[in-house]
C-alpha cells in the first residue's frame, strides 16, 4: 500500500504548492484548445455519438449499460436488469473499450473491464461515444473505442441550484437522488446522493413457453458525487469523490431451478487535477485513486470470492501554443496497478509507465486540421507497441466535412491474465493492431430547421488476441487470435420547427463484420466466421415533439442476431424494442417541476441478450424532478466567505 500512499500525496501536494504562486495576471489563451480537455484539443477526425442524460435520458435508475443502446448504435452485452453489462464497440471486446473520468481510465486492472450497471447516468451531465483506436491518448485498452463521462461542475457566479427527484416503477422499482451546486466568485461546488433498488421480479416464459416469474434478482445500489472546482487568476483546481456501493442477487438461468448467489460491489474514486496558465503555455498536473471491490458469494457450491484492485495515476502535462492555429502538447504518465485475490499466487503490484505528445495544425481559415499524436507505454523492460495516430480534418465548405485517421492501438493483459493460478501466463504479449477510418458528413442550421448527417467506414486488425481455452486439467490464456473487423456507420438527426411545435428526429445504424482470420486447429470451424455476441447489424432511431410544457418521444431499437458459439451452430434471434416516453413541466413560484413516465418494450417483446438469460417484457417507471435555482440578488451567496 505504501507506494500508493506516497504517489497519491506527492501529486496532491505538489499541485497545492504550485497553485500559491502569487501575483500572474490572467492571459487571454486560445481556450477551446489550451483550457479544453485532452479530447477536445487533439481528438476530431472520429465520429461520436453524445447524449445529455437531464435532456436525452429523465430518470434516476437508468445505468450506462441500459442508456447506450438508446442513443448509439452499440451493442451492450446485459445479463438482465441489475446484472452484470459490457459494451462491444465496432467488433471488439468488452476489455477493448475504455471508459474515462476527468481524463482516467476506470477499467479494472484484475479483469480488464468495467460493469456499466454500477455506472449510474444521471451523475453526469454528459457521455459520448467514440469509437475508433483512441490507444496515442488514452493508452491500453482504448482499442474499439472510449466512453467519456463529463461531471456537471457549476458555473462560477451561477448562485445556488437544488434539484430533487424520486421515481417508481414495475418490479418493485424506487429511485431518489439529490443535487445541490453553488457558484461563487471562484469557488464551485456540486454535490450529488442517490439510492436505487430494484426487485426485478418480472415474468417470462422458459424455454417450453411456460410462464415464469424471475426470482433472486434484487438490486440495491448507494452512493454520492462531489464536484469541486477553484479558480483563481491563473490557477485553477478540480477535485472529484464518487463513492458507491451495489448489492445485487444473480438470478438463475433458464437452465437453472434456482439460484443462490450474490455479488457485492464497492468502490471509491478520486480525482484531482491542477492547471495553471501563463503567456501560450499551460500546464497541468492529474492524479487519481481507484479502488474496487467485488465480493461474490454462492452458497449452494460453497464458494466465497473476495477481489479488490487499486490503481494510482498520476500524470504531468504541458501545451504550448506559439501561433494561432498552433497547439503542441506532451507529457509523462504513471500508473500503479495493485490486485489482491485469493487466486493469485501472489498479489501483483505493477507500476506502467508512458510519455506521450501530440501537435495540432489548423489553417488560418479553419478549412482544414491536423493532429499528430504518439505514445509509448512500459511496464519494467517490456515496451508496449509504439501508437501513433493521425487526424485530419477538411471543411472545404460550410457544409460539408470529410475526417480521416489512422491510428495504433494495443492492450495489456490484464492481470487475471497472467498471475490467475493455476493457468495464468506470464509470457503473455500485448494485443495490437492498426485501425483507419474515413467519414464524410453534411450539416446545415437555419432559425427552424437544422440537420446533420454523416458516414463513416471503418477497419482495424487486433493481433496477440488473447483468448482462454483448456490446457491439461484446466484453463489458460495464449495469444491465439488475428481479429479481423470493419463496417459502416451512418447516422442523421434533424430538428424543426412547426409553429409552436419543435420536433427532433435521430436515427443510427451500424454494420459490423468482425472475425477471425487465424485457425487454432485444423478442425476449427470458427475461423472467418462472425464473433460470437457481436451482431452485424444494430439500429436505433428516435422522434421528439414538444409543445408548450409537454413533451412527447418515440425510441426504436434493432438488436441484430447473434451467434453464441464460435461455429455458429447456436444463435439468438434479433428483436426490436419501442420506448415511449412522456414529460410535463411548470413553474410554481420559484420552482420548476418536471414530471415524466416511461415505457420501455412497448410491445411486450420476449428477447434475450445472452444465452438463458432472459430480459423484461414491457415495464415502466413514473417519476418527478423539482428544481429550484436562487441567484445572488436573492440573498444566497453565504458561502462567499469560504473562499477567502
Amino acid at each position: 500500500m505504501r507506494p500508493f500512499w506516497l504517489l497519491l500525496s506527492l501529486h496532491f501536494w505538489l499541485g497545492i504548492a504550485s497553485g500559491q504562486e502569487p501575483g500572474v495576471d490572467t492571459i487571454d489563451l486560445p481556450e477551446a484548445l489550451v483550457l479544453g480537455n485532452r479530447l477536445e484539443a487533439f481528438g476530431p477526425g472520429a465520429a461520436k455519438w453524445v447524449a445529455e442524460p437531464e435532456k436525452d435520458l429523465p430518470g434516476i435508475s437508468a445505468s450506462l449499460g441500459s442508456a447506450l443502446p438508446l442513443v448509439a448504435p452499440v451493442y451492450v452485452k446485459s445479463y438482465g436488469p441489475g446484472q452484470l453489462a459490457s459494451l462491444s464497440l465496432r467488433g471488439a471486446g468488452a476489455s477493448h473499450t475504455a471508459l474515462i473520468w476527468h481524463g482516467f481510465n476506470l477499467q479494472n486492472p484484475m479483469h480488464g473491464q468495467l460493469d456499466l450497471t454500477l455506472v449510474p447516468v444521471h451523475l453526469f451531465s454528459s457521455f459520448h461515444i467514440d469509437p475508433g483506436a483512441n490507444g496515442a491518448l488514452w493508452g491500453s485498452g482504448a482499442v474499439g473505442g472510449a466512453v467519456h463521462l463529463s461531471s456537471d461542475t457549476p458555473e462560477l457566479q451561477s448562485g445556488h441550484a437544488l434539484r430533487a427527484g424520486m421515481q417508481t416503477g414495475s418490479f418493485h422499482q424506487n429511485a431518489q437522488n439529490l443535487s445541490w451546486k453553488w457558484g461563487g466568485k471562484s469557488l464551485g461546488l456540486h454535490t450529488q446522493i442517490f439510492r436505487v433498488s430494484q426487485r426485478n421480479d418480472f415474468s417470462f416464459r422458459d424455454h417450453n413457453g411456460d410462464p415464469k416469474k424471475q426470482s433472486h434478482a434484487a438490486f440495491r445500489q448507494l452512493g454520492a458525487m462531489q464536484d469541486l472546482l477553484f479558480r483563481k487568476k491563473n490557477h485553477q483546481l478540480d477535485a472529484h469523490i464518487w463513492v458507491q456501493g451495489s448489492q445485487r442477487e444473480i438470478p438463475p438461468t433458464l437452465l437453472q431451478s434456482n439460484s443462490q448467489a450474490t455479488q457485492d460491489d464497492r468502490s471509491l474514486r478520486l480525482a484531482l487535477h491542477w492547471q495553471y496558465f501563463r503567456n501560450q503555455w499551460a500546464f497541468h498536473l492529474r492524479s487519481a485513486f481507484l479502488y474496487d471491490e467485488i465480493d461474490y458469494r454462492d452458497p449452494a457450491i460453497a464458494l466465497a470470492d473476495l477481489s479488490r484492485s487499486r490503481v494510482v495515476y498520476a500524470e504531468a502535462e504541458t501545451r504550448w501554443s506559439p501561433l494561432r492555429g498552433h497547439l503542441a502538447g506532451f507529457g509523462f504518465h504513471q500508473a500503479v496497478l495493485q490486485g489482491e485475490s485469493e487466486n493469485y499466487a501472489a498479489n501483483p503490484l505493477q507500476l506502467r509507465q508512458a510519455v506521450f505528445g501530440s501537435y495540432r495544425l489548423e489553417s488560418p481559415k479553419g478549412k482544414w486540421t491536423g493532429i499528430a499524436s504518439l505514445r509509448q507505454e512500459w511496464m519494467k523492460e517490456q515496451l508496449a507497441p509504439i501508437a501513433p495516430a493521425l487526424n485530419l480534418l477538411w471543411k472545404p465548405t460550410p457544409l460539408l466535412e470529410a475526417q480521416f485517421q489512422v491510428a495504433r492501438h494495443f492492450r495489456w493483459p490484464t492481470q487475471n491474465d497472467l498471475f490467475w493460478s493455476p493457468g495464468g501466463n506470464a509470457d503473455l504479449k500485448p494485443e495490437e493492431g492498426w485501425g483507419g477510418e474515413l467519414g464524410l458528413s453534411l450539416k446545415k442550421s437555419a432559425p427552424k430547421t437544422s440537420w446533420e448527417t454523416g458516414l463513416s467506414a471503418f477497419q482495424r486488425r487486433i493481433g496477440n488476441w488473447i483468448l482462454w481455452r483448456p490446457s491439461g486439467s484446466y484453463w489458460s490464456p495464449e495469444n491465439l487470435l488475428l481479429v479481423w473487423s470493419r463496417g459502416l456507420e451512418a447516422s442523421s438527426s434533424l430538428s424543426r420547427e412547426f409553429g409552436p411545435v419543435k420536433t427532433e428526429y435521430f436515427a443510427a445504424y451500424a454494420w459490423v463484420k468482425s472475425s477471425s482470420l487465424k485457425p487454432l486447429s485444423p478442425n476449427d470451424r470458427s475461423a472467418g466466421k462472425q464473433l460470437i455476441y457481436t451482431p452485424e447489424h444494430t439500429l436505433t432511431g428516435s422522434a421528439k415533439a414538444s409543445w408548450k410544457d409537454f413533451t412527447i418521444a418515440w425510441t426504436q431499437r434493432y438488436g441484430g442476431k447473434v451467434y453464441t458459439l464460435s461455429d455458429h451452430s447456436a444463435s439468438l434471434p434479433p428483436y426490436w424494442l419501442s420506448d415511449l416516453q412522456l414529460e410535463y413541466s411548470f413553474n410554481l413560484n420559484d420552482l420548476n417541476i418536471l414530471i415524466f413516465n416511461n415505457i420501455f418494450n412497448l410491445f411486450n417483446t420476449s428477447y434475450q441478450a445472452v444465452e438463458s438469460r432472459p430480459m423484461p417484457g414491457r415495464w415502466g417507471e413514473i417519476g418527478v424532478f423539482v428544481n429550484l435555482k436562487m441567484t445572488f440578488d436573492k440573498g444566497l451567496g453565504s458561502l462567499e466567505s469560504l473562499e477567502g
